[in-house]
């Protein structure tokens, strides 16, 4: 496994965290109110900074320039591996839940019967979309480069 692209795919992932740790307190998503979707945005949210923590360790303690684990790059790369899986479902939580959340305030916004106060999209949005291709580039990135590691 190449070492530079190893701590590329790591920086991307820590990128990729560290994006949404920023998006989730932003104002947007501290609307008070009880829809469901928002509450559930939240909570997806709350489990891609889980996936992303798991990952960061995962990927840590897998990397090939790391002394955790001993020589063994077989036993690493699947390590690394399993944190590479851990980043992609931390970019699919964070898709899904930008998105759907996106997607309810844009047909709230165009809807002229809606009672409520009408939000727009704005910067978190767009740091929650980065966040997630951040995160699943980096995934993808360190599951390759485990693959060849186990093959060799």
């Amino acid at each position: 496994m190449n070492a530079i692209v190893e701590a590329f795919a790591f920086f991307l992932g820590f990128l990729g965290w560290l994006m949404v740790g920023i998006a989730l307190p932003n104002r947007y998503w501290k609307v008070s109110t009880v829809d469901g979707y928002i509450q559930a945005s939240r909570a997806l949210m709350i489990a891609a900074i889980v996936f992303g923590t798991f990952g960061l360790v995962a990927t840590l303690a897998g990397m090939k320039c790391s002394k955790i684990g001993g020589e063994n790059y077989i036993l690493k790369g699947r390590v690394a591996a399993i944190g590479g899986v851990f980043f992609l479902l931390q970019g699919i939580c964070t898709l899904i839940a930008v998105s759907w959340y996106a997607a309810n305030i844009t047909q709230q916004f165009f809807d002229q019967f809606y009672p409520g106060t009408k939000y727009e999209i704005g910067e978190g949005l767009y740091i929650g979309w980065s966040s997630a291709v951040l995160a699943i580039c980096g995934g993808k990135l360190m599951c390759l480069q485990s693959q060849k590691t186990c093959n060799e």
